[in-house]
Formats: C-alpha cells, structure tokens, sequence
C-alpha cells in the first residue's frame, strides 16, 4: 500500500511470520512471568491456538496448538472481540446468541467489559469466566499487513495464578511484546473479514 507497509503477503505467510517473531518473545515471557504465554487467531466462532510456551514452574494448563477455546468468555478470544471494529465484533456477539442465547447475556457483559478494559488499560482480562480454575489477561496483535488479528495472553490454573498478579507482573511485558510484535497502534486499521 501507500502507508509504507506492504500487504502484499498471503495470510498464511502474514501468520507464520507473527508466529516465528512471537516465538522468542513469548519464550522469554513465559520464563520470566512463570506462566503459560500463547498466541492465537479467531476461527469462526472460537479461538485456535497457534503456539504455546510455559514457564519452567509452570502448572501446565493443557492446552496446545492446535486446541480451540470459547470466543466469547476466554481472554484470547475477547481481546480479539474487543479489537475488532464495533460492525464486526456486533455480528459475531449475535453469532454466538444463536449459538448458546442461554449463556449470552453473561457473555455479553464479558465482551462489553473487555472492550472498556482495552480502551482504559490496553488488555483485557478474564478471571474464572472460561473455567472457575484459569485466569488469564490477553493482548491485540495485528499483523504488518494488517490482515489478520491475534490475541497474545499470558494465564495460569487460579489457585496459582491470581488476578492481581497477571496485571501487576504480566500486564507490561505482555503489552511490550505486543508492540514489538505488531502493527503500530496508530496505523492498525483492520482488514480483517467478518466471518
């Protein structure tokens, strides 16, 4: 394009490449947080995660790549929501009404929350919302080519991980990856698809 970023690249290529840079900075975050740091991508109405790294102390959540998790009530998956323009993120939240509408107003609110969390704090949180025993906070990544969006997180089981400690010892060097990692705030207008 004009902007002086190319977006020339395919989308798998554009999701390699942010695997391969985030790989040496999610290593390193994970052994300096002792937690588990992973990096996913939204795939209809879930998240897949695309690559995982633990702390040595780690308590292992187990997941890996490959693992789909809820959209709509893990940390990876309403940093996504929340990062998206306000047009596609309403249409995935009516997606996942007529998925589970018995569950959709407590996802909702999740969803609202994470969206002001990301405005106010630049991450998103979700403690016990996924399952009462994991509590992660999670970041946008977007791509160079701006084509596709990530969420970065960082988590562990609750009763090793608390809230307090993932905003006050993860928060910062999660959002520092990010930045490393992605396209510059300013410029990250989002080309991604709807569906």
């Amino acid at each position: 394009g004009t902007d002086g970023i190319s977006s020339g690249a395919s989308p798998t290529i554009a999701g390699l490449e942010v695997r391969e840079r985030a790989r040496p900075l999610m290593e390193a975050l994970a052994v300096s947080t002792d937690l588990t740091v992973a990096l996913g991508e939204r795939d209809r109405l879930e998240v897949v995660y695309l690559d995982c790294c633990r702390g040595a102390q780690t308590v292992a959540l187990n997941l890996n790549v490959g693992s789909r998790l809820p959209l709509g009530t893990t940390a990876m998956g309403r940093t996504i929501l929340a990062r998206l323009p306000e047009g596609q993120r309403e249409h995935l939240l009516r997606a996942l009404r007529a998925q589970a509408p018995e569950e959709f107003r407590r996802l909702e609110a999740g969803v609202t929350r994470a969206v002001r969390e990301l405005e106010t704090q630049g991450f998103c949180t979700s403690f016990g919302d996924w399952r009462p025993d994991v509590n992660a906070i999670g970041v946008p990544v977007v791509s160079l080519d701006r084509a596709r969006l990530f969420g970065l997180i960082c988590g562990g089981p609750s009763f090793n991980v608390s809230g307090d400690y993932l905003v006050e010892r993860a928060a910062t060097p999660l959002l520092e990856a990010a930045q490393a990692l992605g396209a510059p705030a300013d410029q990250a207008e989002l080309g991604v698809a709807a569906v």
